[in-house]
């Protein structure tokens, strides 16, 4: 999206990538729209703009863009070239100018709920153990270490209880899975969208619930092909080996959670649920 007050000069805003930025500049080049978003060297990028209706189109380094335009929803930037990153001392190539603690664990084929991720830069390391959705800026030959969770807190495992509870008192079976503690599960028919009437097996994961919401939920069978980014329906989703190899992670956040005095309950949370599928 690109957009700016009618007749006002600057600021333009325009999205990168999901993430919004601010231009004093109505024209910009293909390259310093990837400059803006600290994309560099821009040659290493290639850059699509999607219009309202249509399709992505390639944009060019020397390209210039009317930030004014109508129509302009977004841009997308990607690298040209794969680039390698070592993830416990094991080399990956991927293309993703920006990749979440979440996805790098998921090249491990590892579960965010029982490890993080830390990024190690000569003598510093980074730690993502409280931010797994932090959008890191992938660079060539960047380093991440795994880290397993301390086994959570008895007083913390109460929520899964909660969960459990809840659902059986709204009329479903909760299932439980040996050696994950951690989930727990329920058989869901799909209410509506492109999976409409389908019945599919979720498991969540909150052990300070309901403190805090799940930060996402775990589908089976694998309905989406796993695709980097944070737009829904089809991004942020990573396929899973817990708690069992045939889930898959998408990554959706309840930012309304108890918003406005709204109840923390898990029948608040099924109603979430159940707005995730609303698509075609």
């Amino acid at each position: 999206m690109a957009s700016n007050h009618e007749g006002k000069p600057g600021p333009y805003t325009l999205v990168i990538n999901g993430k919004p930025y601010q231009s004093a500049e109505r024209f910009l080049t293909g390259k310093e729209i990837l400059e803006l978003a600290g994309l560099r060297p821009p040659k290493d990028y290639q850059l699509l703009m999607r219009l309202h209706g249509r399709e992505y189109e390639p944009v060019e380094l020397d390209e210039k863009k009317d930030l004014k335009e109508g129509g302009i929803e977004e841009f997308e930037a990607s690298f040209s070239r794969n680039f390698k990153i070592f993830v416990d001392d094991e080399p990956y190539h991927v293309h993703q100018c920006f990749m979440t603690p979440v996805e790098i664990l998921a090249l491990r084929k590892l579960s965010p709920d029982g490890y993080y991720v830390k990024q190690v830069d000569g003598h510093k390391s980074i730690t993502y153990k409280e931010d797994m959705e932090h959008r890191i800026p992938i660079l060539d030959c960047m380093v991440f270490s795994t880290c397993k969770k301390a086994p959570t807190p008895v007083s913390f495992q109460a929520g899964h209880a909660v969960m459990a509870v809840e659902l059986e008192a709204m009329g479903y079976k909760p299932i439980t899975y040996p050696g994950k503690e951690q989930f727990v599960g329920f058989k869901f028919k799909v209410p509506h969208g492109r999976f409409y009437g389908q019945e599919i097996e979720i498991a969540l994961s909150a052990p300070q619930f309901p403190i805090a919401p799940p930060a996402g939920i775990f589908v089976s069978p694998r309905l989406l092909p796993a695709k980097s980014g944070n737009q829904h329906p089809f991004d942020g989703i990573t396929d899973q080996t817990e708690p069992r190899s045939d889930f898959q992670y998408w990554s959706r956040r309840f930012d309304g959670w108890g918003a406005g005095g709204a109840p923390k309950n898990m029948q608040e949370y099924v109603s979430y649920i159940r707005t995730l599928f609303d698509f075609d």
